[in-house]
């Protein structure tokens, strides 16, 4: 017995051995070479062996799930280039595809990051415009040899029929070097960085580019699409995150003036804006210190400093801002919501949108309020803008205009009315609950109205470009801090005697439980403080998780849109359909801008972009909001009428469509092709080419004009 207990702990003694050495390769990290290119805020490696940047940080995370060790492998990107195809290297990254590339290496499927190519000056350079391209002619541009992006530049050159002269750079320190030593007028650079002393003259184009690796390295492709996957199925915006962190919003550092901009700033310093000086605390006319203030006011002082123009608010001396701008005495109405009706009647012209004002319903306590009803509602007289906005959005309800926010509560109070509209600011910043106890906010931001310059019509389109492009440059955080900072300066103290006149009875009551109870508030307190910590708690963590939702939301809006036209781009318009055919019927629209070279060409790319704009604002005028509009192309656009399919509707949409088409500018028209599911089609794909088709003889006919897909001849109208 003895002898076989002894035999069976050898044996499972040597069992135990010899699983060891068998699990421990296969926890053993496998060590992944990593071509290293001097990129800015991309992968820096420094003297002590560690990295830093954006594609470090995102191998990082790749290593959670690929327990990867990496060697950083420093060199030029040609260097690189060559040592991944020999072998020597396993990974290179961000790398652009090609098909001449896809003959030497593996691409990843998922990208890495967005590549943005764009032509960098030193700031002193008085002499370069921006999007200027005539005024490049004969410049010293440098590059960084052997870089993909390169090619962008080139088809730039190319277009606008540009002679330069070229010099190469081994790596982006050498090629800043070089503009510094200004060995170089200009260079071409990739990634949207701050520049100190520097300034964009163009931003060129974007490309998408990958995780790369040899032909022969097929295992750690597949791990590395793997982690790829895994990593966006966990977290889908890691890499919009991720470009966040180390970029920052690319678009709005990518902004300049135009030549003709700049000249109009120079011969223009000074502008005078109207204001409505009572809607606290946005815009409101400070006793005290003699000056306006407000949210309002900080976000026009920030536009000037965008734009360098001046801005010297007038006193409207009893007048409407509104009249003022349509008489010319003043050039800017500084808080104006766009309507349509309040464009025609003062002769105006808006901004796009640099703040959007949330409003509230306030009403009696105890009062059951339906929005679908007919209710009397009190709203400032002096915001023309938000009444038609509102109406718009709630035409039963009856607005009745008071001058002041205290004059519609105390309407309210008397039951003169069934509730007040007002700025939701203006309800949390000011103790107006403190005033009006028999009074509550019922729905809160029930209205969220976008919020522009309004400008004479008269007034020259450049002047419009600066200011929009003043108001792009401001970024989130910007608001949000100049947000903040008012409301926390301006909340009203609640003082001992306003508290003792509105609760007499709580502080007698009090008065006597102090006196007799002291001991017991005393425990009482400690208890209340373990209380507060743990509330407090909850609130920072309820904080941040409403943060991360907004800033999903927003991704994921910016990710579903169109920026230009304010449509969904043409990946969620094709899914949004397909989904849709799966037991319903419809109509799908395919609609091209006629001749849109020709209004580029002819009027400049600012004009095109302003009819894509309109066109998308058209469509949504013809269209339900449970239609699916969007631009799938540079001047094509679709629409699927959900549950329209005959011809006799359609037919009158798309004359209405052609006809509103050649109201937008002279030029402008446009073609359609249409084709119904499930009469000319049982697939989305097949539905998209079938309507494409009769676009096509919409076209031949003479443009200007619509065809139905017709499966015997294709050419029916």
């Amino acid at each position: 017995m003895k002898y076989l207990r002894k035999l069976w702990i050898g044996v499972i003694c040597c069992l135990t051995m010899v699983c060891c050495f068998m699990i421990v390769p296969l926890y053993a990290k496998e060590t992944i070479r990593v071509g290293c290119v001097d990129l800015e805020k991309f992968l820096s490696l420094h003297t002590d062996g560690s990295v830093s940047g954006y594609g470090a940080e995102f191998l990082d995370e790749i290593q959670k799930y690929t327990h990867w060790k990496y060697d950083y492998v420093e060199g030029t990107w040609e260097e690189c280039l060559d040592w991944l195809e020999k072998g020597e290297i396993d990974l290179l990254m961000p790398a652009q595809y090609s098909e001449e590339r896809a003959e030497k290496f593996l691409f990843s499927q998922n990208k890495c990051c967005q590549d943005y190519v764009a032509l960098i000056a030193l700031e002193e350079r008085d002499d370069l415009f921006f999007d200027d391209p005539q005024s490049y002619q004969q410049l010293q541009i440098g590059m960084i040899k052997g870089n993909y992006l390169n090619q962008i530049f080139e088809d730039y050159v190319k277009e606008n029929h540009i002679d330069v002269q070229r010099q190469y750079y081994d790596d982006l320190t050498c090629l800043n070097k070089a503009l510094e030593d200004k060995e170089v007028d200009m260079i071409v650079n990739w990634s949207m960085n701050d520049y100190n002393h520097k300034k964009y003259i163009a931003k060129l184009g974007s490309l998408p580019a990958y995780f790369m690796t040899s032909k022969k390295n097929m295992e750690v492709l597949k791990k590395l699409d793997q982690a790829l996957a895994q990593i966006e199925l966990n977290n889908p915006y890691y890499v919009a995150k991720l470009h966040e962190k180390y970029y920052g919003d690319t678009t709005r550092k990518s902004i300049g003036f135009t030549k003709h901009e700049q000249q109009y700033i120079q011969e223009h310093p000074q502008l005078t804006i109207a204001i409505e000086n009572h809607d606290y605390p946005l815009e409101y006319y400070d006793k005290q210190s003699k000056q306006y203030k407000g949210v309002m006011i900080d976000l026009m002082n920030l536009i000037s400093k965008n734009s360098g123009i001046d801005f010297q608010i007038i006193d409207t001396q009893g007048k409407s801002a509104w009249n003022m701008v349509k008489n010319k005495e003043a050039d800017i109405i500084l808080s104006s919501t766009v309507s349509q009706s309040l464009q025609k009647e003062y002769h105006m012209n808006f901004t796009d949108s640099y703040y959007t004002k949330m409003s509230s319903l306030v009403a009696r306590k105890q009062t059951q309020i339906d929005v679908d009803d007919h209710l009397k509602i009190a709203m400032l007289g002096s915001e023309p803008g938000l009444i038609s906005f509102t109406q718009e959005k709630y035409s039963q309800w009856e607005i009745i205009e008071y001058d002041t926010a205290n004059e519609c509560l105390e309407a309210l109070n008397q039951k003169k009315i069934d509730g007040a509209l007002l700025s939701t600011l203006y309800l949390h910043s000011y103790q107006v609950f403190q005033e009006y106890i028999d009074l509550m906010e019922v729905l809160p931001r029930i209205v969220e109205a976008p919020i522009s310059l309004g400008l004479n019509k008269d007034t020259d389109e450049i002047l419009i470009s600066i200011l929009n492009k003043s108001i792009h440059k401001m970024s989130d955080k910007e608001i949000d801090a100049i947000v903040i900072e008012n409301m926390l300066g301006h909340i009203d103290t609640i003082s001992l005697q306003s508290f003792i006149q509105n609760h007499p009875l709580l502080i007698a009551a009090v008065c006597g439980i102090v006196i007799g109870l002291i001991v017991f508030i005393v425990l009482e307190i400690r208890f209340n403080r373990e209380i507060l910590k743990k509330n407090k708690l909850l609130e920072e963590k309820n904080g941040a998780l409403l943060n991360a939702k907004k800033t999903e939301e927003t991704l994921k809006q910016k990710m579903r849109m169109d920026p230009l036209s304010g449509l969904l781009n043409k990946v969620n318009t094709s899914e949004l359909i397909e989904v849709y055919l799966d037991g319903h019927q419809g109509s799908l629209m395919i609609i091209d801008i006629d001749h849109f070279k020709n209004i580029n060409d002819s009027y400049g790319h600012l004009s095109g972009d302003q009819v894509i704009k309109d066109f998308g604002n058209l469509l949504k005028r013809h269209c339900r909001s449970t239609d699916i509009v969007g631009r799938v192309g540079g001047d094509e656009f679709v629409v699927f009428f959900k549950d329209i399919y005959d011809k006799e509707t359609i037919t009158l949409k798309a004359q209405h469509i052609i006809e509103d088409s050649q109201k937008i500018m002279e030029q402008v028209s446009c073609s359609i092709g249409i084709a119904c599911y499930p009469d000319d089609a049982t697939t989305y794909e097949e539905l998209y080419e079938n309507a494409d088709q009769a676009l096509y003889y919409a076209k031949n006919s003479g443009r200007s004009c619509f065809c139905f897909y017709c499966k015997v001849d294709k050419t029916s109208q």
